[in-house]
């Protein structure tokens, strides 16, 4: 039984290896999206495109947050040096979202919906996920033990965790009457809350791949420096704000439009920073372009730019205004899904 042990696979692992696997599962949809646009009747009596894209979707968003949780887990423990605070919650939490999305999967297939956008499934699935997130907000707590002196990636993990859990929840005020009820109130939160999830999981991605630079780099000042913290709560400012850019079309409030505006005109900084440190940059990768980690974050580094590009442009009201709903959005969505988790 001893050899049985040595070779058990780390829960963290199991997620991210499930996490592949549902990469894997969303790219065989995208296709066979795809050729449904181009081959008429394409397998459509097997499974029509409005089964095909909540396939492709779900997988994809479930491959990003089940392969964030495991790296968040398998990092953490390399930083405090410590197994997790409870391998057994890590379990059940696993148990719960393989389950759940196992679930979601089938009714899909089955033509079972019931949600809005990235969530179309029945609200009710919502319930276990739910319950796996908060196992999983306990078992990071306790594992850090302490916020004190840590360094920026474990923050930039705590924000996406707690942020995530916040916003998935708000995701879901649509099932009131008080906000489905009024459709101008219903779109601005639907809006706020994908914006600001997504910033949420990106944190937790943010946070792997500072983990990642630092160890490859042997420099752990560079996690405590000023500069991290600045782009750090840079990239939380805009989390919790710059989610206006898409509402600009509503006829709501118009100090929440201005006020993203002024947000998303931030990342400015970030855009400069990355031109400004190119050079320094372009060395650096010279130096550690034999790992294979490396390449990924360089690689991350170029998608981020470009998207960025775009990004700042569709925060212009001007412009934003012929962009907004046309594949120019789905363009600078895509390519940031794309090129930030190429970290992985």
């Amino acid at each position: 039984m001893e050899p049985l042990t040595r070779n058990k696979i780390p829960t963290p692992h199991l997620f991210i290896l499930a996490g592949m696997i549902l990469l894997a599962t969303g790219m065989v949809f995208g296709v066979v999206g795809g050729l449904q646009y181009v081959i008429q009747g394409f397998i459509k009596s097997i499974l029509s495109f409005d089964k095909i894209r909540p396939l492709h979707v779900s997988s994809v968003v479930f491959w990003i947050i089940l392969a964030a949780v495991g790296s968040v887990m398998t990092y953490l423990q390399q930083h405090t040096g410590r197994p997790l605070y409870s391998p057994r919650l890590a379990r059940i939490q696993l148990l719960i979202f393989a389950g759940t999305v196992i679930a979601i999967l089938c009714s899909y297939c089955f033509g079972v919906f019931g949600g809005r956008e990235y969530w179309e499934f029945n609200p009710w699935f919502a319930l276990p996920l739910v319950l796996g997130w908060i196992l999983f907000l306990i078992n990071f707590i306790a594992s850090i033990g302490s916020l004190k002196n840590q360094p920026v990636y474990v923050w930039q993990w705590m924000t996406g965790v707690v942020f995530f859990l916040f916003t998935f929840l708000e995701s879901y005020l649509w099932v009131f009457p008080y906000f489905r009820n009024n459709i101008i109130n219903d779109m601005t939160v639907q809006w706020k809350s994908y914006g600001s999830m997504v910033g949420s999981w990106n944190m937790l991605i943010y946070g792997c791949s500072m983990f990642l630079m630092t160890k490859i780099s042997g420099n752990k000042d560079m996690a405590h420096s000023k500069m991290a913290f600045a782009l750090y709560f840079t990239g939380l400012f805009n989390l919790m704000f710059n989610w206006g850019h898409h509402i600009y079309t509503l006829p709501t409030h118009a100090f929440i439009k201005h006020i993203s505006y002024l947000v998303s005109m931030t990342e400015l900084v970030i855009l400069g920073r990355i031109i400004w440190l190119w050079k320094a940059s372009v060395s650096e990768a010279r130096r550690h372009f034999h790992h294979a980690a490396y390449r990924f974050i360089a690689a991350a580094d170029v998608w981020v730019f470009l998207t960025i590009l775009l990004a700042i442009a569709m925060s212009i009201p001007a412009i934003n205004v012929y962009t907004h709903g046309t594949h120019v959005t789905v363009a600078h969505t895509m390519g940031a899904t794309i090129g930030i988790n190429r970290c992985f």
